[in-house]
């Protein structure tokens, strides 16, 4: 398999900083909306803390 070119690797880089800051602004959203409320204990015990 050939690395990436520069460019593409570039394209890769900022595509995948957009999907993460996509993902973080819904979070973000869902945390300030009174339905989308979550219990962090719960969440905190499924991953074992």
């Amino acid at each position: 398999m050939q690395p990436l070119s520069r460019k593409a690797s570039v394209l890769v880089r900022t595509g995948l900083a957009v999907l993460l800051f996509a993902v973080l602004g819904v979070g973000f959203l869902g945390y300030f909306s009174a339905g989308m409320r979550l219990n962090w204990e719960t969440i905190a015990s499924m991953c074992g803390f």
